[in-house]
């Protein structure tokens, strides 16, 4: 009697020490927890059965990495244009809004260049929508090699571009931006066997004297920037004109 209760005892201990195991893993199941030591190395039908959870937990953790990652995609596809991987027409509002309500508490000046291309409608119908394309690729790169890594150059949709200069601590140099800007435009673009022109009209709106809402500066830029393409002397133009540009 006494050896079947210490059979008995060693058998328990066996067969619940493994199953308590399991029942542990199985309540602290995720794929952001660790889900503990498991009987693995167990040739029985406990061993199959911790081999059998540890795979589908792989496997989910694998598919749940896999959606993440599609997801941040998404979200990067959402939010920047597709052609030149520049900030889109949504996430700019995001950012200018936020460079808003850190100029209102902080009291910085702030810069709004609404840009367009000039004819560019006649380097389509002239060489293809594909040297459009490599225009619209071409002037991304260069308006983003002429500011700074915080400002945002985003791309509005079709030849419209907006560039959004913060923490501004002397308004005066925005009309150098806006003039290298431009000028970064002068350099002839090669494709194929041809060799493209470029040229844009810019509009410059500051916060806080043009405009204090996000409407309201986007609203001057606009105009500003449609009164420079009016102009064939001067392509770029300020709501209120610094003497820089007089």
């Amino acid at each position: 009697g006494l050896a079947g209760i210490l059979l008995a005892v060693v058998l328990a201990r066996h067969m619940t020490h493994p199953i308590n195991a399991l029942n542990n893993t199985v309540q602290r199941f995720s794929v952001h927890q660790d889900i503990g030591e498991l009987p693995i190395q167990r040739q029985d039908e406990l061993g199959q059965l911790a081999r059998s959870f540890m795979a589908l937990h792989n496997q989910i953790k694998q598919q749940f990495n896999e959606l993440q990652r599609s997801h941040s995609e998404l979200e990067t596809l959402a939010r920047h244009d597709e052609l030149t991987n520049l900030p889109n027409r949504r996430l700019f509002l995001e950012r200018l809004e936020s460079a808003l309500a850190r100029a209102k508490r902080t009291g910085q000046p702030l810069a709004l260049l609404f840009i367009d291309l000039d004819k560019f409608k006649d380097i389509n119908d002239s060489f293809g929508h594909e040297a459009g394309d490599t225009v619209l690729k071409s002037v991304a790169s260069r308006l983003s090699a002429h500011v700074r890594a915080v400002d945002t150059v985003a791309r509005l949709g079709g030849d419209e571009f907006v560039v959004l200069l913060e923490n501004l601590t002397d308004t005066d140099k925005v009309a150098e931006i806006a003039d290298k800007l431009y000028r970064s435009m002068h350099e002839p673009l090669a494709y194929a066997d041809q060799i493209l022109h470029m040229s844009i009209s810019v509009g410059v709106a500051l916060y806080p004297q043009d405009g204090q809402t996000l409407d309201q500066l986007i609203n001057k830029a606009d105009q500003a920037m449609y009164r420079a393409k009016a102009d064939p002397e001067q392509r770029i133009h300020f709501v209120n004109p610094p003497e820089f540009f007089i």
